[in-house]
């Protein structure tokens, strides 16, 4: 498994959860 892949995707997921969570204290 490609090691800065894996690091793409880590990140990408993190931004990802961080986004929504914004998201869900701004809806409420």
């Amino acid at each position: 498994m490609n090691l800065a892949f894996a690091r793409l995707v880590w990140q990408f997921h993190f931004i990802r959860a961080r986004y929504w969570e914004d998201r869900a204290l701004n809806n409420n």
